[in-house]
């Protein structure tokens, strides 16, 4: 095992502050084992809290990048594309192969619609009592009428307020009625 450095310590966590690799990956890097890094963040309390502030600001980072993503998901956005057409030149390289001479510069603007899928799921999970997915199912009782249908949210709701000795007489009253098929 490879004797704790400061360095090599100060690497680390600039490595996990700055990126997403895995432990191993930074272990690799700075050439340690596994086995050597989990034993330092043992032996030093304050190499263990300065891993844990970085891997904390490398979450916070990626939080505000998805956020910032999501956002241009819903909003659409408008990128800029640039394309160069160039024609070969007379003049030539070492190698003997014609100098590409910039013909025209053109820039496009694209549009980038909103998406769909990332308008759904942010009003799910932002608004989740007007937006939420509904399944329905109708329950048509001995009288052929039917029950009344209870949304996902109603339905944990009344879950909730069940005792277990009520569930329980439910799960039998089912298994009576499968029975009996």
């Amino acid at each position: 095992m490879r004797k704790y450095s400061p360095k090599i310590a100060k690497t680390i966590i600039e490595l996990i502050r700055s990126d997403t690799y895995t432990i191993t990956e930074v272990c690799k890097i700075v050439g340690i084992s596994n086995t050597a890094f989990y034993k330092w963040l043992k032996k030093d309390p304050q190499f263990k809290i300065e891993v844990e502030e970085a891997k904390e600001e490398l979450r916070e980072i990626l939080v505000v990048e998805a956020k910032r993503s999501l956002l241009k998901k819903i909003q659409g956005c408008t990128i800029e594309e640039k394309r160069i057409i160039a024609i070969p030149s007379k003049e030539t390289d070492e190698n003997g192969h014609p100098i590409p001479k910039i013909k025209a510069q053109i820039t496009i603007k694209k549009h980038i619609q909103p998406d769909t899928a990332a308008i759904i799921f942010t009003l799910t999970n932002k608004e989740p009592n007007n937006w939420a997915n509904r399944f329905s199912t109708t329950v048509i009782g001995k009288d052929m009428t039917p029950a009344r249908i209870l949304t996902k949210v109603e339905e944990a709701e009344y879950l909730k307020e069940m005792t277990d000795e009520d569930l329980e007489n439910q799960i039998s009253e089912i298994k009576n009625k499968i029975d009996g098929l």
